[in-house]
């Protein structure tokens, strides 16, 4: 496969029936994996919670949320 540089470690799926709220989750781990934003691993000129943000005041969903690891079935 072509592509890139790898940004990040595999940091799993996020699912959710709210948008902002997995954006922001994915966000978030991503940070919490690598030590710092994606911005900062990618794009340093640009705000990615901006978008998050407008997509809230749109009334799209919240960026509260809970996280809930399931179990992994690696057999």
């Amino acid at each position: 496969m072509e592509g890139g540089n790898i940004l990040s470690r595999d940091i799993g799926i996020v699912a959710g029936k709210d948008l902002v709220a997995v954006e922001k989750s994915s966000y978030d781990l991503f940070k919490k994996a690598n030590g710092k934003s994606i911005e900062a691993a990618a794009y340093p000129h640009i705000d990615p919670l901006v978008q998050i943000e407008h997509a809230q005041r749109l009334g799209l969903g919240s960026s509260r949320y809970e996280l809930v690891e399931l179990g992994r079935d690696v057999s």
